[in-house]
């Protein structure tokens, strides 16, 4: 399972950055060429940066140096592009800076949480509308294929993505395999449908433009209309009806001069909200230092049930609880100890401090049955058990009998509370002499 999640994430950091590089692309498209270091080489920093913060993450650490890596990260990319790349323009360091910004934070984050299915089919749609956007707008330009390699590569990697996420058990050598020769058609096949489809993709893209444009027209003119039609309603005013402009007024010269800023002051200010936001920065990194993440998570052991003690109001409510049960249970069997129901309750009962009791997942059929086999030479209590056990059954599963009596309850009653009688005193006497006689142990033959 951490093979798959360690993959959803390559993905979707990789396509993070086909994403961005084609936005930069959309906004560079008419001055630049597509080769160079800057943005190609958001493609392998945005994978490599979540990788270092798995392998980091490997051990136990603290929120504090984990910040504290990812910020060296980042300012190392950022010093890069400054040397290596070509941008020259404020506007362009500032969007490279947020990218570089955005693609570090994902890859801290993306070590923590796995990603969801949702996340992944968002970025496949992302990955969608940015191909088709730069397809259009190339067409337009008539700019070539290489500027469409980058968003052609984040969606066959998004569509993967989302493939693997659906796929169940572990990832074989095989199953990589698949993936790899999956992502090599995918980008394949796009980059044809590109070739081909580039020019009436951006034939239709204009056409969808300029209706935009012109349906904002219409909607700007009937507003317009509108405004000056509301403003017709308004009462004119006649040009006697206007008051007499205020006199302006006159200040003294002494406070129309205009205080002039004190340098040593505002340098003062500046140096107290640096100081500030440094010690701000210092609590946040000191604070961060007390959060552990990371390692490997160690199942915690179950603790053994404890005993707790409770009180004497908890106990006397459990005992009257206990007793009303009892009372209750002991007023159905005598209401009902002729019933079917009330007999096999009763026998039940009557059996529990018995080899005859009712054992565990035993049905009503087979303790009765057992009763019947150890009835032995008791022909008319045998004959009575027989009776009883179609009755049994009719009325536990069927409302209709239960309301029927059983004409031998009496003679059942008193046969098995004597055989449990004579069998609890064979017991208490087999146990006397056990304990006159350590060495001698006779069972109880039943």
């Amino acid at each position: 399972m951490d093979e798959r999640r360690t993959f959803s994430s390559l993905v979707l950091q990789f396509t993070l950055a086909a994403n961005l590089c084609t936005f930069f692309y959309l906004m560079t498209l008419s001055t630049r060429t597509p080769n160079g270091y800057y943005p190609l080489s958001m493609l392998v920093y945005s994978p490599a940066v979540y990788l270092l913060n798995k392998l980091f993450l490997s051990r136990p650490q603290t929120m504090r140096r984990l910040v504290l890596l990812n910020t060296a990260v980042g300012a190392l990319f950022f010093l890069s592009i400054l040397l290596l790349g070509e941008q020259k323009e404020m506007l362009l360091l500032v969007f490279a800076a947020g990218f570089c910004l955005w693609i570090t934070m994902k890859g801290g984050y993306r070590s923590l949480h796995a990603p969801t299915l949702h996340e992944m089919i968002l970025s496949l749609d992302t990955s969608a509308v940015m191909l088709v956007l730069l397809m259009g707008y190339t067409s337009i330009m008539g700019s070539g294929i290489l500027w469409v390699l980058p968003g052609a590569a984040g969606f066959a990697a998004a569509c993967l993505g989302v493939a693997a996420r659906r796929m169940y058990g572990p990832i074989t050598i095989k199953g990589w395999a698949l993936l790899g020769i999956a992502f090599v058609g995918i980008f394949g096949l796009m980059v044809l449908l590109v070739g081909v489809a580039a020019a009436p993709a951006g034939e239709g893209i204009v056409m969808l433009w300029n209706g935009l444009v012109t349906m904002a027209k219409g909607v700007l003119a009937l507003l317009w209309r509108l405004l000056l039609f509301l403003s017709s309603l308004l009462p004119e005013m006649a040009a006697g009806d206007l008051e007499e402009p205020y006199a302006q007024i006159q200040l003294p010269e002494e406070e129309l001069v205009q205080a002039e800023a004190n340098p040593v002051l505002t340098i003062i200010l500046l140096v107290l909200a640096a100081v500030a936001l440094l010690l701000f920065l210092a609590w946040l990194l000191r604070l961060m230092g007390r959060l552990k993440i990371g390692g490997r998570k160690v199942p915690k052991a179950e603790k053994a049930p404890q005993r707790r003690r409770i009180s004497l109001w908890s106990g006397l409510k459990r005992l009257l609880e206990s007793w009303r049960t009892r009372i209750r249970l002991h007023l159905f069997l005598t209401r009902h100890r002729d019933t079917p129901v009330g007999m096999f309750y009763g026998l039940v009962r009557r059996c529990r401090l018995s080899p005859w009791r009712k054992r565990t997942g035993e049905t009503p059929r087979e303790f009765l049955l057992r009763l019947r086999r150890s009835a032995g030479e008791d022909l008319e209590l045998a004959a009575a058990l027989d009776g009883l056990i179609p009755a049994v059954e009719t009325a536990l599963y069927s409302p209709a009998g239960r309301s029927d009596t059983v004409a031998q309850a009496g003679l059942i009653r008193r046969r098995i509370g004597r055989a449990v009688r004579g069998q609890f005193l064979r017991d208490s006497w087999s146990s006397v002499r056990r304990l006159r006689k350590p060495g001698v142990d006779k069972g109880t033959k039943l």
